[in-house]
């Protein structure tokens, strides 16, 4: 199979490589480890909808809860290098 990459993504797939190899944005989880997150929403009868699972996730999600999800979207952005084409308010 052969992909065709646009030369205008090449510095964010970048930085995404960069925070997925030194952990920034994702790291490895066990596949049992993500089941039991699963079988716990299936089953813990909670009024709950965000289950994070796998410590990149749980990380990432405490950040987002912390920063508000506006100002991570915003830093998320700042991080991968990305312009909004939209103004900032």
């Amino acid at each position: 199979m052969q992909v065709t990459e646009d030369k205008a993504y090449e510095a964010t797939m970048a930085k995404m490589m960069e925070g997925f190899n030194d952990g920034t944005l994702m790291e490895f989880t066990e596949a049992e480890q993500i089941a039991e997150v699963v079988y716990q929403a299936a089953t813990d009868e909670k009024d709950q909808l965000t289950y994070p699972a796998g410590n990149d996730a749980v990380r990432l999600y405490a950040n987002r809860l912390a920063e508000g999800p506006e100002a991570y979207r915003i830093n998320l952005t700042k991080y991968l290098n990305l312009q909004s084409p939209y103004q900032q308010a």
